[in-house]
């Protein structure tokens, strides 16, 4: 599950009501959560992912009341739950702790410094900037162009060789 396909069902548990999985909710195990979690902070983690994305998930789940009165788990921690709480409502039973490798953005990391570093080479060697850069054809051919206006494939046949005018050049006179 990536984070684009996490944010649709987690958009679509919000929009169809957060009341609706109250009871799939308990479901959840609560062991690897700081102690006094409860279905309440589940409630409030997805509204808060569902209002401002997976990022900073700590940072605007403690501006709520709810989350001041425990200790407050770490970002991997959160994203975790929220992966948990989907697959749980998904499937209707607990499915243990979730594994959050596919949501970190870890390796798009390392594709952005790596994206950055080529960058830096290509500006570093002087290549034209790609307006800089002509496109089209180019105005100097490898013939001149009188050469090529002058030459006409029917001159070089021989006359017997040469094509007949489909139409005539006058009017046959009616008489």
């Amino acid at each position: 599950m990536n984070r684009l396909h996490l944010m649709r069902k987690i958009h679509a548990i919000i929009t169809t009501g957060i009341h609706n999985v109250k009871n799939s909710l308990k479901l959840c195990s609560t062991e690897a959560m700081p102690s006094g979690w409860s279905d309440v902070h589940d409630e409030q983690l997805l509204i808060v992912v569902d209002k401002w994305g997976l990022e900073n998930i700590g940072t605007r789940t403690k501006q709520l009341p709810a989350f001041q009165k425990i200790i407050h788990p770490d970002e991997k921690t959160m994203l975790r739950r929220v992966v948990e709480i989907c697959t749980t409502i998904e499937t209707g039973r607990w499915n243990g702790t979730a594994s959050i490798d596919m949501i970190e953005d870890d390796d798009l990391d390392l594709a952005t410094t790596q994206m950055i570093a080529t960058l830096q080479r290509t500006l570093a060697t002087g290549s034209p900037r790609s307006s800089q850069v002509r496109r089209g054809r180019s105005r100097k051919d490898n013939y001149p162009r009188s050469n090529w206006k002058s030459f006409n494939f029917f001159n070089s046949l021989d006359a017997a060789s040469r094509p007949q005018r489909l139409y005539p050049t006058s009017r046959p006179s009616s008489q």
